[in-house]
C-alpha cells in the first residue's frame, strides 16, 4: 500500500498540477501541426514557509521527504489547492456517480447515478478519480445532470484507448488523492534551532 504524504505542515505555495503537453511543429508557411500524445503524469511543485529545525513536526517532514525520494516511493498525495482533492469540490454533486457504459475513451465521458436535475453537478476545475484508473481527471466544463441522473463530463487528460474504465466504475469527487512520486527536492542548509527557508518538493503523478 502506498504511503500517504503528510499534511501536518502545509506548503506556502503550490503550483497547479499540469498535464504534459502534446507535440507542436511549425511548417515553412507558419501553419502549426499539433498532435496530442495523451501523456499522463501531472507535474507540480510545492514550497514551504520558514521551518524551524529541531521541531518534531519539521524533522518528521524532512525525514519523510528524504526517505520517499531516496527510495522512490509511490505516494498518495492530496493537492492543497485542487477542488475535490485538498479543497472542497466546486460542483454540487449528489447521488452515487458511476461510469455509464464500458469501453469509453476520449474526453467526453458518460456518467450516471447523480441526483436528478442538478445544475453544475460538476464544475470546471474539479478533479475526479475513477475506480480502476491511476491518474486523476480534471473537469474541463461545467456539467448538469438530467432527469435520470445522467451527465456527460468533459475530462482532461482524455481517457486513452486500452485504458477504459469498466461500466459502473465508481467516481470519487471529494478527498481525491494523486498517486505520485518525488522527482526532486531542495532542502536549504540551516543550523539546529534556526529556520530554513525555501524547502521545495517537485512531484510527478505516477501512471
Amino acid at each position: 500500500m502506498a504511503a500517504t504524504f503528510p499534511r501536518t505542515l502545509l506548503p506556502k505555495r503550490a503550483t497547479i498540477p499540469r498535464v504534459p503537453t502534446g507535440l507542436a511543429a511549425l511548417g515553412g508557411s507558419g501553419k502549426p501541426q499539433l498532435r496530442t500524445t495523451l501523456q499522463v503524469g501531472r507535474i507540480w511543485e510545492e514550497t514551504w514557509p520558514d521551518l524551524r529545525l529541531g521541531r518534531a513536526d519539521v524533522e518528521a517532514l524532512l525525514a519523510f521527504i528524504a526517505w520517499a525520494y531516496s527510495t522512490q516511493q509511490i505516494l498518495n498525495v492530496k493537492h492543497p489547492a485542487l477542488p475535490g482533492s485538498g479543497k472542497d469540490p466546486l460542483g454540487a454533486g449528489g447521488g452515487t456517480p458511476v461510469i455509464a457504459g464500458g469501453g469509453q475513451t476520449g474526453e467526453d465521458i458518460d456518467t450516471s447515478g447523480w441526483s436528478a436535475n442538478v445544475t453544475n453537478v460538476v464544475r470546471a476545475g474539479d478533479v475526479l478519480k475513477i475506480a480502476g484508473l491511476n491518474q486523476i481527471l480534471q473537469v474541463v466544463e461545467d456539467a448538469d445532470s438530467d432527469g435520470s441522473g445522467l451527465a456527460t463530463i468533459k475530462l482532461n487528460p482524455p481517457i486513452a484507448s486500452g485504458n477504459s474504465p469498466v461500466n459502473g466504475a465508481a467516481i470519487t469527487r471529494t478527498g481525491v488523492t494523486l498517486r505520485a512520486f518525488i522527482v526532486d527536492y531542495a532542502e536549504p542548509p540551516g543550523r539546529p534551532g534556526q529556520f530554513i527557508s525555501g524547502l521545495r518538493v517537485t512531484f510527478r503523478e505516477a501512471p
